[in-house]
């Protein structure tokens, strides 16, 4: 009896000593990570400073109209700037708040007609929201999962902008459409991103300026100047009679699958 006695008293104390283990270890996860938290916080932090600094940089070298002394001071807020908890300001809404941009972050297709859509309507503010969009619901593409939705939104963007587009060329080039604006945030935040178009379009844009010379111009008004006058009466014709405008239809046919070709390989 005795011996069945101290061995429930050791049993017990064993246990007490594993809950008391446990307990701490317990506390200790919390610690690592409450630590964990505040980190991930501080790095979305740093990373909108750090895009809104580019974009102040960028207004001040591109932008006429933007002074040094007001870029100035905006750097200067910017590097005081004090982050406060949303639910400070929002109070119980927070948590609506939290869902709707969690949502909008899980559906980049929705986004992307947004902006869109938004573009019709004012260029200029959608401008800002897309920077928005960028720095806030997608952080800067802190985490791989952002980086994947963001792919996933330019995608969409471009199903929706560049290929209804008549000509995509001037709509880059302008650099004004939310299709750009995403863009361009994505490769200044992650300069990876350019290594990596870099390597990709290396091997194809060698390889197109190895294989011939003609010219891969699909504006009409464009493609037959290209050639020298004697040329141009060899592969078009006579300019302005009906075998000349079959001949430079049949020129920029063959231009396009010529394209539609090397964007295959």
């Amino acid at each position: 009896m005795g011996s069945l006695q101290a061995d429930i008293g050791e049993l017990a104390h064993h246990l007490k000593q594993e809950r008391l283990f446990l307990e701490a270890e317990k506390h200790q996860i919390q610690l690592l990570n409450e630590k964990v938290r505040k980190t991930i916080e501080r790095a979305y932090h740093a990373s909108w400073v750090r895009g809104e600094q580019q974009r102040n940089y960028d207004d001040l070298v591109l932008r006429p109209h933007s002074s040094p002394p007001a870029c100035c001071q905006k750097a200067n807020l910017l590097n005081q700037l004090k982050f406060i908890d949303g639910y400070k300001v929002l109070g119980f809404n927070e948590s609506l708040y939290g869902d709707l941009l969690s949502s909008l972050r899980e559906n980049p297709r929705l986004v992307a007609r947004c902006l869109a859509m938004g573009e019709s309507q004012s260029q200029e503010a959608m401008q800002v929201t897309a920077r928005t969009v960028f720095s806030s619901i997608y952080a800067n593409c802190v985490l791989p999962d952002d980086e994947t939705y963001v792919l996933n939104l330019l995608k969409h963007l471009m199903e929706l902008q560049l290929a209804t587009s008549e000509t995509p060329r001037r709509l880059l080039r302008h650099g004004s459409c939310a299709f750009s604006q995403i863009y361009r945030a994505y490769v200044d935040t992650l300069p990876q991103a350019k290594v990596f178009l870099t390597a990709a379009l290396h091997q194809p844009i060698v390889q197109l300026l190895m294989e011939d010379e003609l010219f891969l111009d699909i504006d009409p008004s464009k493609a037959a100047v290209r050639f020298p006058a004697e040329e141009r009466l060899r592969r078009f014709g006579k300019e302005g009679t009906p075998e000349y405008n079959a001949a430079l239809a049949k020129y920029r046919a063959w231009t396009i699958a010529k394209l539609v070709k090397i964007t295959d390989r």
